[in-house]
């Protein structure tokens, strides 16, 4: 028994932190060592023999800078291919030209040097403080809120993609016919890669404007790049779906149909598949019944589910219980009560239940006990919340007044009103309001984050929408 214990002790402290080094550091190399989801193998076949270009779309903390990072390290397009579809691709070089500003410093620094070693396959002369320089000039192209017509933000996102390759766009009428031409004189094809527009544009969503500079990027460039005769270049912008609607304003819908097979969506068969996945980098494949590396790619969802037993169990409790199955309350609870979740949450819940069941009495019969995760998800929420305040600084003060306030489930206009949110647009659109009538609900994660309580009634219409969520996916 003691034995196991440290065994067990053992396998908590690996699943911790490789966790952890997931969440924080999303260290990625050029080996096959990163969880190639759904959408990392429809981008590599739509994009297996042209240049890569469209706008990869997602909810906050889906997976678009984790994706962005990948790419980066790779440097190589045909390498991605490679991995994400086992076969041959066109190459194209990967360049990040622009990134969120809340990156690490760890981070931030292997941007800059991806960036670096792919710009000087194009222009060996490029200083490297020309990196800084250029986020500076974006920032002061884009983020204050102003008036222009459509063709002037167009010329402004060419001086900045001459720039970005050192190239002075004195050499022509204008940067954009300048760009055009450098690209076509590659030997080598060039993707940009583009994440962090919320920040670029920050002061837009606080003045609730439509964000015109970034339409035109997301609509008119994306859409004419393929167009151009003798282009080597190719655009992929990392993009949250709430900045979209911002930005193409007139018909979202259309343009979401568009790129959709680019959605970074997660399916409760992706959640799973990372779940084992992540057992395996550590050889915790004990964990697994089906310990076979090549056949859980290729699982469905219910023998998924039957094979993570030995790790959190059947149910969140006794077997004979009556107690929800521990994988439905797994991914509703950390959902946004419509069926979708996220990457960054699944993990996050391993972590914290991990470094919970550390400290706490060993079960017998799986390696995370009920406890633990029921206590972890109140931790995930409290710091995804904060995560939110920082990725999302426009809906941040709204955060701030809930967490102060502790108002009552369920959430009414009134009630929301009196604690001083008068608007619950944005709220809803970042997933942290779910409308049913006149009331609001707020997901597991945030609500157990905030700490609000549910009376009896507020209870089963969360758990009936809890179900509802399972149906949209298929649980």
């Amino acid at each position: 028994m003691q034995r196991m214990r440290i065994s067990n002790l053992a396998d908590l402290r690996r699943l911790f932190e490789r966790s952890s080094q997931l969440m924080y550091t999303e260290k990625q190399n050029t080996s096959p060592g990163f969880f190639i989801a759904d959408i990392y193998k429809k981008l590599a076949i739509s994009f297996s023999n042209k240049i890569p270009n469209a706008a990869v779309f997602g909810e906050k903390g889906a997976g678009k800078t984790f994706l962005l990072k990948i790419l980066s390290n790779i440097r190589e397009w045909s390498e991605f291919c490679s991995v994400c579809m086992k076969g041959d691709a066109d190459n194209a070089v990967l360049i990040p030209i622009y990134w969120s500003h809340n990156e690490s410093e760890e981070g931030r620094k292997s941007l800059v040097y991806s960036q670096i070693k792919s710009l000087r396959r194009i222009n060996r002369c490029i200083c490297d403080d020309k990196i800084l320089y250029n986020h500076q000039i974006l920032r002061t192209f884009f983020s204050t809120p102003q008036q222009m017509l459509p063709s002037e933000w167009r010329e402004l996102w060419f001086k900045f993609f001459c720039q970005c390759l050192g190239f002075s766009g004195k050499h022509a009428i204008t940067y954009e016919s300048e760009f055009k031409q450098r690209v076509s004189e590659f030997t080598t094809p060039v993707v940009y890669l583009c994440d962090g527009l919320e920040d670029l544009f920050s002061e837009w969503l606080f003045r609730d404007m439509q964000i015109e500079p970034l339409r035109v990027l997301i609509q008119d460039i994306l859409r004419d790049i393929p167009s151009w005769a003798g282009s080597k270049f190719g655009l992929l912008v990392f993009i949250r779906n709430d900045m979209v609607r911002r930005a193409a304003t007139q018909n979202p819908g259309q343009y979401f149909a568009n790129y959709r097979d680019f959605e970074i969506k997660w399916s409760k068969e992706d959640a799973l598949k990372l779940v084992g996945w992540l057992l395996n980098t550590q050889e915790l494949q004990k964990y697994r019944s089906n310990q076979s590396c090549e056949d859980w790619d290729a699982r469905d969802f219910q023998p998924m589910c039957n094979d993570l037993v030995p790790l959190w169990g059947a149910k969140l409790g006794n077997p004979k219980s009556t107690a929800s199955p521990t994988v439905y309350w797994v991914l509703s609870c950390v959902s946004d009560l419509q069926g979708h979740f996220q990457a960054r949450d699944i993990i996050r819940l391993l972590n914290k239940a991990a470094g919970l069941q550390m400290r706490r009495p060993l079960p017998e019969d799986r390696l995370l006990s009920p406890s633990a995760i029921r206590a972890a998800l109140k931790e995930c929420g409290e710091d995804k919340i904060e995560e939110t305040k920082l990725e999302m600084k426009h809906i941040a003060a709204d955060l701030g007044k809930i967490s102060f306030w502790q108002p009552a489930m369920p959430l009414t206009h009134k009630s929301l009103e009196q604690i001083g949110i008068s608007s619950t647009v944005a709220l809803e659109d970042a997933g942290i309001l779910l409308r049913a009538g006149d009331t609001f609900f707020l997901p597991e994660i945030y609500r157990k984050g905030f700490g609000l309580e549910l009376n009896k009634v507020a209870r089963t219409k969360v758990y009936s929408l809890m179900k509802k969520a399972w149906g949209k996916v298929g649980v």
